[in-house]
């Protein structure tokens, strides 16, 4: 997995070249977005509804921006799967709660400073 933060902006683009790059999405590909309780998945379909643009960026559409509480110029955490080809977006909420139950399952000692 490779990881980055990227800023989400007024129409939805997510910056990130390297990591559309590293999976080789080109520019034409298409691509469909599944929306899952906590991340949205993009992943390359020959029936995908969304095409990757001439300059190579994600653009997550309105109604899952909305679903997730994504706003402009929020930051997201964007990881590519590279062994199956796929992009996952993490809101600022799904990453609050993994962090949270990570650090909930951790005994005080582990956490307090040595």
């Amino acid at each position: 997995m490779l990881y980055d933060i990227a800023r989400v902006d007024a129409s939805g683009r997510v910056e990130n070249r390297d990591l559309i790059k590293t999976l080789g999405w080109q520019a034409g590909d298409k691509l469909e977005m599944i929306l899952t309780q906590g991340a949205i998945i993009i992943r390359p379909s020959p029936g995908g509804c969304f095409s990757m643009p001439q300059r190579p960026r994600i653009i997550i559409p309105l109604t899952a921006r909305k679903r997730h509480a994504i706003g402009s110029g929020d930051h997201v955490l964007v990881a590519a799967a590279t062994d199956y080809g796929v992009l996952i977006v993490y809101p600022v909420p799904t990453l609050n709660e993994m962090i949270t139950r990570y650090h909930s399952t951790k005994p005080v000692s582990e956490l307090s400073r040595s």
